[in-house]
């Protein structure tokens, strides 16, 4: 048996703790990810020992408090960060309300953002236009040519507070150079917050290198946990300048306690045993290999994929460049909507973009050879 055979064999067996992918060619991790049986059964048990030891006593408090840690501990762990830095959140977008409402935003601040931003990240800058009278500036990464590094240094202005990126461009799939753009904020004194969706969990990513300021991740996506984890990363210094905007008994008694990191941002009660789904699908990904082996696959995968679509006929890919696990596309005559929906028909599963209209397939390392044969033999 080849080298190649054994890694396939030893895949299609990994594959075989996810339940979602044994019927179906699955290409939706930048929406959600697919739970494994390890995630599914510690939910469970973590269920059945609240019940059975609480579900309120002191003894579940300090429970409480263990898988807090341990969670902060693994979010931690993906991101090369230290777990004081971290605080737990529900999602991206709950992370991206503690950084941006943080701030005490004055008339005529400058919030500076791409136009290739999520709608729900959009939604507050508006509300902070509306609020506060802050000014909203877009970069237009829509367009390939641009060169991010420097239209985002062009339109930082004196008065510039805040730049709100994603670290991959959710729409086009584009994986844009975050260190290069954290030191161009640093040196005009304006913070970063960067919205790692459609990163943390698919390609390696090291905040202590990268030098952002604010980063926000999940773990339902790449990570495969289960939705309603996620994790927001504040750099140490700036954790007592930052406000909270809700507050509640977690942040209240992290304060009481006398502990002054990233846990006052977090509010009141959590899905706290699904913690312990997130930390099984995280261990799970690591046994089957390290962060940068999985990160070979997926690029291995992007790599297959855009070759393939760039053989069938009326097919265009959105970005070309440096990306991480998503392709976007189009084909002609057909609108993403009637894309997607005939190819759900023959059960493989991605998703249509609104802006630009096109299709977004998600390879994870999971993501197999034969699941994408099955995807280009739809599409032609």
């Amino acid at each position: 048996m080849s080298g190649t055979d054994a890694f396939t064999k030893d895949l299609q067996e990994h594959r075989s703790y996810f339940p979602a992918l044994g019927n179906k060619a699955y290409f939706n991790y930048g929406g959600q990810g697919v739970l494994p049986k390890q995630a599914m059964s510690a939910v469970f048990c973590s269920y059945d020992y609240v019940q059975t030891n609480g579900p309120f006593s002191a003894k579940m408090l300090h429970w409480l408090q263990d898988e807090s840690d341990k969670t902060k501990a693994a979010f931690a762990h993906v991101l090369n960060a230290e777990a004081e830095s971290i605080a737990l959140t529900s999602s991206v977008t709950e992370g991206c309300n503690i950084a941006m409402w943080g701030f005490d935003w004055k008339p005529g601040d400058h919030l500076l953002m791409s136009d290739c931003e999520h709608p729900s990240i959009v939604a507050i800058a508006e509300q902070l236009a509306a609020r506060f009278g802050v000014e909203v500036g877009f970069v237009p990464l829509i367009d390939a040519q641009v060169d991010p590094v420097r239209a985002i240094a062009d339109n930082i202005t004196p008065k510039t507070r805040l730049v709100v990126l994603s670290h991959v461009l959710w729409n086009t799939g584009r994986m844009l150079p975050a260190k290069e753009i954290a030191a161009a904020c640093r040196s005009k004194n304006a913070k970063l917050l960067l919205d790692g969706a459609q990163s943390a969990g698919v390609m390696p990513v090291d905040l202590t290198d990268l030098d952002c300021d604010f980063y926000a991740i999940t773990g339902h996506k790449w990570l495969c946990g289960p939705e309603g984890v996620g994790a927001l990363y504040i750099r140490r210094e700036l954790i007592p300048e930052l406000k909270p905007t809700y507050v509640g008994w977690r942040g209240v008694e992290a304060l009481e306690r006398g502990i002054n990191d990233a846990s006052r941002f977090e509010i009141a009660t959590a899905p706290f045993p699904l913690f312990a789904g997130l930390r099984e699908a995280v261990n799970l990904h690591n046994e089957w290999a390290p962060q940068h082996q999985r990160w070979q696959q997926v690029q291995d995968n992007v790599a297959y994929l855009r070759r393939e679509l760039d053989k069938i006929p009326g097919t265009q890919l959105l970005w070309t460049g440096d990306c991480a696990g998503l392709v976007s596309f189009t084909v002609q005559g057909k609108t993403s909507k009637e894309l997607m929906r005939g190819l759900e028909n023959d059960r493989v599963m991605l998703r249509n973009i609104p802006y630009p209209d096109c299709v977004r397939a998600s390879l994870h390392y999971l993501t197999n050879r034969r699941d994408i044969d099955r995807l280009l033999s739809a599409i032609s």
